[in-house]
């Protein structure tokens, strides 16, 4: 799968944290969570939060018995 596009020197971005404009955290739902999350985040420094969650495949059929799924 193709990289989106990142930015690694986002002006706006940078301005924004380092003005305090954000009044709350920024929050991302990483939906599969594969390699952690992704650099770009690093950019809102202390005002993101990152949930993430994903079921690999042993996961995946541990469920799957659970359930009594094959």
């Amino acid at each position: 799968m193709d990289q989106l596009y990142y930015n690694d020197s986002p002006a706006f971005t940078t301005w924004v944290i380092e003005n305090d404009l954000l009044e709350e955290p920024f929050v991302v739902i990483d939906v599969g969570v594969q390699g952690g999350p992704h650099p770009c985040w690093k950019h809102l420094k202390d005002k993101v939060r990152i949930f993430g969650f994903g079921c690999g495949p042993r996961s995946h059929r541990r469920v799957e018995r659970a359930k009594g799924i094959k």
